[in-house]
């Protein structure tokens, strides 16, 4: 599927449940990211998923702020840290450590309690290891 198709069927919420990965949402991520500026980008993020896991039926309990934004500005740091990388197999390729999920890539800035917290699934918290790139210029509304 092309970048453009994956994020039409993103925001029209036709991905199929079982597709909707920690790679689809770092690829989603990454698309904004790369087509937008940061607070827009951000914006049409967290209502995208938003959107897509109450189509699914799991808004409240699935979706989680503080990691939505904190992978949000890490994707983007990597971006402008790069910007020769201008397709999703050259990030990934470039950056593998974003679809780690098994060591999610904001455990560098925040302790696995605060980030797992309920607090920061229902509200962005600031890191307590490590400031995030990019937070500091935007503000989160």
């Amino acid at each position: 599927m092309s970048d453009d198709e994956f994020l039409e069927a993103f925001e029209r919420c036709t991905l199929v449940k079982s597709d909707w990965t920690h790679a689809a949402h770092v690829r989603m991520a990454w698309l904004y990211m790369s087509r937008n500026d940061f607070d827009e980008a951000l914006r049409c993020i967290r209502q995208g998923i938003r959107r897509l896991n109450g189509h699914f039926g799991t808004a409240s309990e699935k979706y989680h702020d503080t990691m939505t934004i904190a992978y949000s500005a890490l994707i983007r740091e990597r971006i402008e840290r790069d910007p020769s990388v201008a397709d999703w197999p050259g990030f990934t390729a470039r950056y593998p450590e974003t679809l780690d999920w098994s060591e999610p890539l904001p455990l560098r800035h925040y302790t696995r309690e605060r980030l797992f917290s309920r607090a920061a699934h229902e509200a962005y918290i600031e890191p307590d290891i490590a400031p995030l790139p990019m937070l500091n210029v935007h503000t989160l509304g």
